[in-house]
């Protein structure tokens, strides 16, 4: 069994930590592009040469980002040829449409101030593609922003790092900024997050995708929502590989909004949280690998807090430091599919935070293994159910239903279909199989089987709780009751 176990893990990770595919932004393709004007630099003087119109040339030691400036025009496409282009005036789209600034392999936006790099502001369908894009690494600002209805804007294929604020900050503050897509950029040690999309009002569903990213060592975390709905956040790499930590808190955050997709992605070494869904309703978190995330409290491979109607299925959460998936405060929650292994508390844990009890939630088809403190627990929960689970080799219970004193929970929940023990032949440390504790009552407990557990298989407390068809594979298949 453990063989298996760890078979289908290394062989999630690999699926995860794969090579990331190119992915194009909707109706755009990637072939050089027809350039109105090609950016050179003739040692410190800038140029910009034109099939179609004059050629312009700048002054020795012109600011580049002023003479960008001067050039932009709806319609056009600025290419810049390789070199470094040091900016003392942020690029400034402002109120054009349909303007493209591509990079070439080589080309490089640096400052030495405390500056954006580039300002999109009122201009639907920009694309930028390319270039590495280097802040000072001081100050409160991005090193790319979108703003006030820029709509269908892409930023792809750069290197985006050093900022003092976010990589990339898309702000629907004033207006909505919908369709922005982040795709196949890299991300680094920027001072807050790699990219966050962010609104301080009530939560927009700006249909945003960010995909096929590297974001490392960037000082809160990767990939940051707040008050921003409909977004997709896909086939990124989110790690923190800085020695001692002290970087990277959230991998994957979704905060505040609604029906956001979480898929795909890969995080590691945070500080924290792997992903959180926070105040995050109708949230899906499905087929992501979280693993070697340290945290405390809730802080764990994937949390749900103040979330409802969420789905986390199908991810893979294992060495992390508190629970593999954390569920607080959150009703209607639906965890299957998952496998939670070798995390220092749970590998399931439902908690009711300041709720009397959490309610309607549903754990099935998981894989729980090697915890420390045990597979699952519902910790006040009521008419739930826990499901065609397999929790082996657990230091402590592999399934608990447990109530903390003056809650209303755990009652009303139904377990089936459950496989709970301990496969080891010696040094078994599983404690129960299926146990409730301390005034948990009315549950059901049916058709599950409990092997090898080191205190007992089934352990019930209350008067009203019924079980029935439960198996102990020990004595062939005699009852427990």
């Amino acid at each position: 069994m453990k063989r298996w176990i760890t078979a289908l893990v290394v062989v999630m990770l690999v699926f995860a930590g794969g090579a990331r595919q190119s992915i194009a932004a909707p109706g755009r393709e990637n072939p050089s592009p027809d350039c109105t004007y090609t950016m050179s630099l003739a040692g410190s003087t800038p140029t910009a040469g034109s099939p179609g119109r004059a050629n312009l040339t700048g002054t020795p030691g012109e600011d580049v980002g002023a003479f960008v400036n001067g050039i932009l025009g709806s319609r056009e496409t600025l290419c810049f040829d390789p070199g470094n282009y040091v900016l003392s005036t942020e690029i400034y789209v402002h109120n054009v449409l349909d303007v493209t600034l591509w990079l070439f392999p080589g080309a490089k936006m640096t400052t030495a101030l405390p500056i954006r790099l580039l300002h999109v502001i009122g201009s639907a369908d920009t694309l930028v593609h390319g270039g590495r894009w280097s802040g000072s690494g001081a100050g409160t600002l991005p090193d790319i922003e979108v703003d006030v209805g820029s709509s269908n804007t892409t930023i792809e294929d750069a290197e985006v790092s050093h900022a003092g604020l976010d990589g990339i900050l898309v702000d629907s503050d004033i207006k909505p900024n919908f369709d922005v897509s982040v795709l196949n950029d890299t991300l680094l040690d920027n001072g807050r997050f790699g990219v966050q999309y962010y609104s301080s009002g009530v939560a927009v569903p700006l249909g945003a995708l960010v995909s096929g990213i590297l974001a490392e060592n960037n000082g809160a975390g990767g990939v940051y929502t707040e008050r921003a709905a409909d977004v997709t956040v896909s086939d990124d790499v989110v790690e923190n590989t800085a020695a001692g930590g002290g970087t990277g808190a959230i991998g994957i955050g979704v905060a505040l909004g609604s029906n956001d997709t979480v898929t795909q992605n890969r995080v590691s070494g945070m500080t924290e949280y792997g992903i959180q869904a926070y105040f995050n309703n109708g949230t899906t978190i499905t087929d992501n690998v979280s693993v070697h995330n340290a945290g405390g409290s809730d802080q764990s491979g994937i949390t749900n807090d103040h979330s409802f109607h969420d789905v986390i299925s199908g991810n893979t959460v294992d060495s992390n430091g508190r629970d593999g998936i954390y569920v607080g405060r959150s009703s209607f929650v639906t965890v299957s599919d998952n496998v939670a292994e070798d995390n220092a508390h749970y590998g399931i844990e439902f908690y009711h935070g300041a709720l009397a009890s959490l309610r309607n939630d549903t754990v099935e088809g998981n894989l729980c293994s090697s915890n420390l403190l045990g597979g699952i627990i519902f910790n006040s929960v009521s008419d739930s159910t826990v499901y065609r689970n397999t929790c082996l080799d657990n230091s402590g219970p592999g399934i608990l239903l447990y109530n903390d004193p003056g809650q209303a929970g755990s009652t009303h929940d139904v377990v089936s279909h459950n496989t709970s023990g301990d496969d080891r032949l010696s040094g078994r440390t599983q404690t129960y199989g299926i146990a409730e504790m301390n005034q948990a009552n009315f549950d059901e407990i049916a058709f599950n089987l409990a092997c090898n557990n080191t205190v007992a298989d089934l352990e019930t407390v209350g008067s009203s709780t019924t079980t029935a068809g439960n198996s102990d594979c020990r004595f062939g298949g005699s009852p427990l009751g």
